[in-house]
């Protein structure tokens, strides 16, 4: 996924219209997942990769029809018609959690999708799924899901992504703040450098002349203090014949190097260790502060979801008043309806003592 440059006010008004359709439930997920999540996707707002997560899915969908169904049924598939980025709805809080499922995995994602579908397929199942359906749904199928993922998503696939991967300008050395997402970046560089099955010279080349996303100090940490001297200068040597041109990246505005979680919440209240050691936290604090009002002026509530709910729930009790009140009502009339009725005695049926008593002595 190549770097797109965002400015100040598209964040805000990504975290703004966020904040109008997704839960604070599924939003917490974002900060753990920045570390997570495949690096490709780790500076992008949540939307943003939702967005490209949705458009994937369609694609995979309609191959999958196209390779195990019908050819001309695939080419009048309509997928996620009813998906709204306007107005909360069902369809897309499904997209939103499929997407983070990915990210938990740390999968890029057209390979997360092409594993879900041909695990579909090969169970043979009526329908292919829909986005609430791409992850296992019973410990029985999660024991079985787990078992084939770990056969597709092998350490060649993922060395292969990792290869396939466009350099991105926040993982470089000048633009490098040690936040979470570029640390844990480095660290799998670097664990990717000691298993060995990459070339030296060619990691070298790569990532430390080419790419500048590692530092020697990195290298050394790999391959040792002389071992490292001669992977560099064998990488050099073949400069002649295998020849590049070091990837030259401009230093960033900080809110290019804003991560996936930032200003969708006020850090100090979330009090989570990733924001303690944000390098952007002071800034994070004021953007949020900037979303909150942006959206308090669009609906009237900094939390307009939570407004929403809370207006549900007085609905459901004002309809539940009402409806007592109604019943109350109606079994005050039919008690008033069913009522036996006292008959009156007639004056000359009417027994007084003196009839009584004249009675009882004849």
């Amino acid at each position: 996924m190549n770097h797109v440059p965002r400015t100040a006010q598209q964040v805000i008004d990504d975290s703004a219209a966020t904040i109008k359709l997704i839960g604070k439930e599924f939003l917490r997920k974002e900060i753990d997942l920045v570390t997570l999540k495949w690096p490709s996707y780790r500076f992008m707002t949540p939307l943003e990769a939702t967005r490209i997560f949705a458009d994937l899915y369609k694609v995979a969908y309609i191959d999958c029809v196209r390779e195990n169904l019908d050819i001309e049924h695939a080419e009048k598939t309509k997928i996620g018609a009813k998906l709204s980025w306007k107005e909360r709805n069902s369809d897309l809080t499904q997209m939103w959690i499929a997407r983070q499922h990915a990210d938990e995995l740390g999968m890029p994602y057209p390979d997360y999708l092409e594993f879900a579908f041909k695990f579909a397929v090969a169970r043979q199942r009526r329908r292919l799924p829909q986005p609430n359906q791409l992850r296992p749904s019973s410990e029985a199928q999660t024991v079985a899901w787990n078992a084939k993922l770990a056969e597709f998503w092998t350490e060649d696939r993922i060395d292969l992504a990792f290869q396939r991967m466009p350099a991105l300008p926040q993982y470089t050395a000048t633009n490098f703040c040690e936040s979470a997402a570029q640390i844990a970046y480095r660290d799998q560089l670097i664990s990717y450098g000691k298993k060995n099955t990459i070339t030296p010279w060619i990691f070298v080349r790569r990532y430390l002349l080419q790419r500048a996303e590692i530092t020697e100090a990195n290298c050394i940490e790999i391959f040792g203090a002389m071992l490292f001297d001669e992977v560099l200068a064998t990488a050099l040597r073949n400069r002649s014949h295998s020849p590049f041109a070091p990837i030259v990246h401009s230093p960033l505005a900080t809110i290019e190097r804003a991560q996936s979680c930032f200003s969708l919440f006020l850090p100090n209240k979330e009090n989570h260790d990733q924001c303690k050691l944000c390098p952007l936290v002071k800034v994070c604090e004021k953007t949020h502060e900037l979303v909150r009002a942006n959206v308090a002026a669009a609906t009237g509530s900094v939390d307009p979801l939570r407004e929403h709910q809370l207006k549900q729930q007085r609905d459901r009790t004002s309809r539940c008043r009402a409806k007592k009140q109604i019943t109350g009502a109606e079994l005050a009339s039919n008690n008033l309806a069913t009522k036996p009725h006292i008959h009156a005695p007639e004056e000359s049926e009417k027994i007084t003592p003196v009839h009584f008593f004249a009675a009882e002595i004849s």
